[in-house]
């Protein structure tokens, strides 16, 4: 980390090769250094990814060539818990060689457990919150409520809260959920790079029939806190509805079974496109897209999520059908006219769905410009690097240095 202001090393478990890593934690990095931040990433890394000579060569080459330093740690096997606290013993033993050698004086720590590395390395870290982990974990069936993991890291999260120099979460709607805090507070959701999220990008070769199709599409995990079912359901109904409509999937994980599961249901599969699509070639498939899904449960710790895949559609000018309940979502949509938001999620909310999509394209460019107007003012990455750079600078004062 030679050079630039303050070195911030990121303290990441989920990895950076893949899902909303490689979308949301290498844009930043690389965005903070070439404002002249010294960065260093230490990831935990799916080894599946992590030994896939293009992909990590990939991303280390563009990380060294930006001056961004990365230690990658192997996920592991074994008993989940094994494995994490594995993780965990790892990280902070790298996190304190970092420390050492570099004179470190602010960590950022992006979720819970990276959080506790970071409360154990001794310096000031920023808690980038991500959401209610242990919240996250009961309301996704993991946890029982209630249970013993749930109030120990409930207990945790709120230590670590009081703990930490600075916070940033994903959403308004997390603030009140939040205790008094007495050190700064950062509102940053999930944001998208502008430069590679475009309206004007071609489709992916071999798919210009695209162009020609009403393309409503899902990425990303299709499972966990997906309404799968409800997605299935709708574009089942979408595609009864219009000759012209087509389902894309485009997920590393479950793209190819969400498309045997609507075939099922007696959808032609001609009118179905199930890929793997690495993070560098989504922004071509969303550009060629009517409308984004995003089909997402709501509980009470989604309050304090941001769907990932929202600012990546509307950057590239397409508007979303999105469910409520999670975030500042239902606020940004309904405010901006740049989506539609579900009624309900059986038939009738279907169709009413639809047709007030139909209304919104008929707009045709403004709508891409407004879609893409929003992203820009609210959820662009240069904007919530200049609120991150504002937090540190604000910390680092408070601690004299």
């Amino acid at each position: 980390m030679a050079g630039g202001r303050g070195a911030v090393p990121w303290i990441v478990q989920d990895g950076v090769l893949a899902g909303p890593g490689a979308s949301q934690t290498l844009p930043y990095l690389l965005a903070l250094a070439r404002g002249g931040r010294r960065v260093h990433l230490l990831s935990v890394e799916k080894e599946r990814f992590l030994f896939d000579p293009r992909r990590a060569e990939s991303a280390r080459a563009e990380l060294r060539a930006a001056g961004v330093g990365w230690t990658a740690l192997p996920f592991g096997h074994g008993p989940a818990a094994t494995r994490t606290a594995a993780q965990l013993l790892r990280l902070l033993a790298s996190a304190r060689g970092l420390i050492r050698r570099e004179r470190i004086a602010l960590v950022h720590a992006r979720s819970c457990l990276p959080a506790l590395v970071a409360a154990a390395s001794g310096v000031p870290f920023v808690f980038d919150m991500r959401g209610f982990w242990a919240r996250e974990k009961v309301d996704g069936g993991l946890w029982p409520e209630g249970s013993v993991a749930h109030r120990t890291f409930e207990r945790v999260e709120r230590a670590l809260l009081r703990r930490a120099a600075g916070i940033v979460v994903l959403a308004e709607a997390a603030r009140p959920l939040l205790p008094p805090l007495s050190v700064p507070v950062r509102v940053i959701p999930t944001a998208v790079d502008l430069d590679r999220f475009r309206p004007d990008l071609p489709p992916p070769p071999g798919y210009e029939w695209l162009r020609g199709r009403t393309v409503l599409a899902a990425a990303g995990a299709l499972s966990n806190w997906y309404l799968r079912e409800e997605l299935l359901d709708f574009l089942t109904v979408a595609i009864a509805a219009d000759p012209s409509t087509h389902a894309l999937f485009l997920s590393e994980d479950g793209a190819g079974r969400a498309a045997r599961d609507l075939a099922a249901r007696g959808v032609d599969p001609a009118r179905i496109t199930a890929l793997g699509v690495p993070p560098a070639e989504v922004p071509r498939w969303f550009a060629n897209c009517a409308a984004g899904l995003l089909f997402v449960r709501a509980a009470p710790s989604k309050k304090g999520s941001a769907p990932t895949k929202l600012g990546e559609f509307l950057a590239c000018g397409v508007p979303v059908v999105a469910t409520s309940g999670v975030g500042d979502t239902e606020a940004l949509l309904s405010g901006t006219r740049t989506g539609i938001l579900l009624s309900s999620v059986d038939p009738a909310g279907y169709h009413r769905a639809l047709a007030e999509l139909a209304a919104l394209r008929r707009e045709g460019p403004e709508l891409v410009r407004r879609c893409r107007g929003v992203a820009g003012e609210r959820l662009s990455l240069g904007a919530a690097v200049r609120s991150l750079e504002e937090l540190y600078d604000e910390v680092l004062a408070a601690a004299g240095r």
